[in-house]
């Protein structure tokens, strides 16, 4: 670094060095003063209220040495003390020493010269932090782009002129923690500040110090000094905003959905009221890449680049300050979206008022992640609301459910109101963003309500690089003060709603920090069902809560399949017996919440699943016999089977009774119609991987046929299939007028004498069925439906006059009338009720009033 001058006079360095209940490290500070080869220096030890030995351990160390001083002053915090320390000082410049860091013996001699060569007003040298063994070093340059990512300049390295320190105001005392961060930022704005290339201090890293600002205060406060300093929403506030909405689509690094979202965001580019602004935290290159190319190709899109991982609440402020319309929404990085989900979520937004709307956010599974949040009461974290309920849990609340505050971190809101309160809170970690950002807007208007729209669903995916709460203490600190005030929830009345009631709240504890420190993070309602009889065509019977188990999947093609619509016709059936009902899907384990179920019953398809319940478990196998078991049917309170034969034999064979309650169907979709019966012959199924018979024999024969299912590709020639899927609404008008509809069944089930749903449904919609050969067909379904034996009879029998072979329509009418009567899922349902009454009835559930 060269050396000083001699001919030019030292001048004085004023070291401001505040403690506070550190006598125990203050001498190790003091003495690297103390070491130092530049001598002009004063050090002012400042004490901040101290009530351990720092005034008995400071005034020896005055007499040691007179160029040190103790100013002894009440606690006001580290800010007010370092500022009476920049008040006293009498040298030219000014440098800080905390009493847990040590200067190199040649750190003030280095800065001065350096400073001295670079004619700098501010400048800083290197710092090494040892980090329990481990070592790193401070030192990239303080440019402004640097700044704005973070504070690369350690206070105790810094080294300015006394009138440039001053000019700014000092430490700012509003501040709980980064007051280093923001006199470096605002000494950045006046001052260029130099690096000086050598080694300053060593700082020695302890987590466990209790003392410790960075341990003591949320991390948000940095977020807080970064933000104030390079965002301006003051700004924004007064720019003209057109109508319309800024969607703001959130994407973080190594999203395995990016290309899906992109091209979802397609769909909406054409929106004249919409602009799309996509949010791009760490992209690798080419994430960053396909976010430019959509850029170039739609103009209404723009992206925005976040070099680093940021705190949600900055992410957010930094695209508030680029608002171009009159609402703004927020989609975040971990969920899963399509173009009509969000142009839902954008048509609820365009006159949003004083409301805050966001999507009802579910897992994989069909549970609610959550639809709201709840305080339970003042300073508490916010409770979720109907978390891991089943979604039919909040259907029943309706499209809306006005809630106290909502959840997750998508949003909708009116764009000035969430500028009227500077956006979102910055100490908040990346976590409880949304219930604090509730609480300031109904502070600031009464009027505010907030909601969750169930009808607007979006599946939280598991994302790596989504925004972590790295800060749970702090966290939790900040939202404390926040709902200090607040007015609690009224949960007894919340929860009603649903018919819940709730019992108590439970302490959940959040697994240890970084820290090793273990809180109470939230409370959790733990609720049960409030009991009550319906009447039922003059008969009482208990409100029972029925969890029906599926094969099919949640999501994204289980709202497809037949389990699916099997499951919610049977679920009407038994609302219509005042029952209440939720539908578990395949890759639902054990819910939480299933100890509200009061019946369990399982519709057996490909899935063996256990029973979760405390109540009345049941099993209905309506397909696949083959892979049940004894032992998984002898585990179950009661065992139906869609069979008649079966159930016999295997009553008999496993000691296990099993009765027999075929499929069914439902009349309010399938029923007769008046529209001419048409010549077309009909098939709806997949190839199920095979050449089926039924649809293979016909095609080859050159008979006409109208298939409707997938997986056909390599089977069929072209022409045949007419479309992947039919709405389960429109297939009653399909069925009940076609010439005919195929229908065969597994080899299994034709075995076994299960009947297909199907053939219940066509013959409900008034229509013909060309069937395989099942036991028990003719005495369900009568002359309704005729059967074959060999894919060349069916051949010859759609060769034949099919008027000929089926019943006058006259007929078909008096079947549809009677499947309709005696084989509805409400039919079903009468059934299942009366077996779950009467298998309750000698229950402990029963002997405590619970039916």
């Amino acid at each position: 670094m060269g050396a000083w001058p001699t001919n030019v006079v030292r001048p004085t360095v004023s070291i401001v060095l505040a403690t506070w209940n550190r006598a125990g490290q203050l001498r190790t500070s003091v003495d690297s003063v103390l070491a130092q080869s530049w001598a002009s220096w004063e050090l002012i030890i400042v004490d901040d209220g101290s009530w351990d030995d720092t005034p008995v351990l400071a005034d020896l160390l005055t007499k040691r040495d007179p160029r040190i001083t103790y100013l002894a002053r009440d606690h006001q915090g580290v800010s007010a003390a370092r500022n009476a320390g920049i008040a006293a000082a009498n040298g030219e410049f000014i440098t800080f020493l905390d009493s847990d860091n040590e200067w190199e013996p040649q750190f003030l001699e280095n800065m001065m010269v350096g400073m001295r060569q670079k004619n700098a007003v501010a400048a800083f040298a290197t710092i090494e932090i040892d980090r329990d063994g481990q070592r790193f070093y401070r030192e990239a340059p303080a440019s402004a782009d640097a700044l704005e990512l973070g504070n690369v300049v350690d206070l105790n390295t810094l080294v300015t002129r006394a009138e440039a320190v001053r000019a700014i105001g000092g430490f700012d005392t509003s501040l709980a923690r980064a007051v280093d961060y923001d006199v470096v930022l605002r000494l950045a704005e006046q001052h260029e500040i130099h690096h000086i290339p050598v080694l300053g201090a060593i700082y020695r890293e302890r987590e466990d110090d209790p003392d410790r600002i960075s341990v003591a205060q949320p991390l948000g406060w940095n977020t807080l000094v970064r933000q104030r300093s390079v965002i301006d929403l003051e700004s924004v506030s007064e720019e003209d905003l057109s109508p319309g909405v800024m969607l703001v689509i959130v994407l973080t690094d190594h999203d395995p959905l990016l290309e899906e979202k992109l091209a979802e965001l397609t769909a909406l580019a054409s929106r004249c009221d919409a602009s799309i602004r996509l949010a791009m935290i760490a992209p690798t290159p080419s994430e960053w890449s396909l976010a430019k190319a959509l850029e170039e190709r739609l103009p209404t899109v723009r992206a925005r680049l976040f070099p680093q991982r940021e705190p949600f609440s900055y992410v957010v402020a930094r695209m508030l300050a680029d608002v171009d319309r009159e609402g703004f929404v927020v989609i975040e990085p971990a969920v899963r979206f399509d173009a009509g989900t969000l142009t839902t979520l954008l048509e609820s937004s365009t006159s949003l008022g004083h409301r805050v709307v966001a999507p009802l956010r579910v897992h994989d599974d069909g549970t609610v992640v959550s639809a709201g949040s709840t305080f339970a009461k003042r300073a508490t974290a916010p409770m979720e609301f109907l978390s891991r309920h089943p979604i039919e849990d909040a259907e029943r609340l309706g499209a809306e459910i006005t809630v106290p505050a909502v959840s997750g971190r998508t949003f909708a809101i009116g764009t000035r109101h969430l500028l009227d309160i500077g956006g979102l809170n910055p100490l908040l970690y990346n976590e409880y963003d949304l219930p604090a950002m509730c609480v300031a807007l109904r502070e600031q208007d009464a009027r505010f309500e907030f909601v969750t729209l169930t009808d607007v669903r979006m599946r939280v995916i598991d994302l790596a690089s989504d925004f972590e709460a790295i800060d749970p203490v702090g966290s939790l600190q900040a939202i404390r003060t926040v709902t200090a005030t607040i007015t609690p929830t009224d949960l007894a009345e919340l929860y009603s709603r649903v018919g819940l009631e709730v019992s108590h709240l439970l302490g959940v504890s959040a697994p240890e920090d970084a820290s090793g420190t273990s809180l109470r993070k939230r409370l959790h309602p733990v609720v049960v069902r409030a009991r009550r009889n319906v009447v039922v065509e003059g008969k009482e019977f208990p409100r029972l809560r029925w969890a029906l188990r599926i094969a099919a999947p949640a999501f994204p093609v289980g709202g497809t399949w037949g389990d699916t619509h099997f499951a919610r016709s049977l679920a009407k059936g038994l609302e219509s017996l005042g029952q209440e009902v939720v539908i578990d899907h395949h890759n639902v384990d054990a819910r939480p919440t299933s100890y509200l179920d009061d019946v369990t019953l399982v519709i057996r398809g490909l899935d063996h699943v256990e029973p979760v319940t405390g109540g009345v478990s049941m099993l209905w196998v309506i397909s696949h016999p083959e892979q049940v078991t004894r032992k998984e049917a002898a585990v179950f309170d009661r065992v139906f089977a869609a069979s008649i034969s079966w159930s016999e034999q295997v009553s008999v064979r496993w000691g296990v009774p099993v009765t027999p309650l075929l499929q069914c169907t439902d009349p309010a979709v399938f029923h007769p119609n008046d529209t001419p019966r048409r010549s077309d012959v009909v098939f709806v199924g997949k190839s199920r991987g095979v050449a089926r018979p039924a649809v293979v024999y016909p095609v080859r024969a050159g008979i006409p046929l109208r298939v409707f299912g997938g997986e056909w590709e390599g089977i069929l020639p072209d022409g045949y299939v007419e479309a992947e899927y039919v709405d389960n609404a429109s297939l009653g008008e399909l069925y009940g007028r076609a010439g005919a509809v195929l229908n065969d069944h597994w080899n299994d089930m034709r075995h076994q004498g299960f009947i297909s749903n199907r053939v219940f449904d066509v013959v409900a919609a008034g229509g013909r069925v060309l069937s395989d050969r099942v036991e028990g067909l003719a005495d369900v379904f009568g002359d309704a439906v005729v059967t074959y034996e060999t894919p060349m009879d069916l051949v010859d029998l759609l060769r034949s006059d099919l008027d000929g072979v089926f019943p006058a329509e006259s007929e078909l009418r008096q079947h549809a009338q009677r499947i309709a009567r005696d084989h509805s899922f409400r039919a079903r349902a009468r059934v299942l009720l009366e077996a779950a009454v009467e298998q309750l009835a000698g229950s402990t559930a029963a002997q405590e009033n619970r039916i």
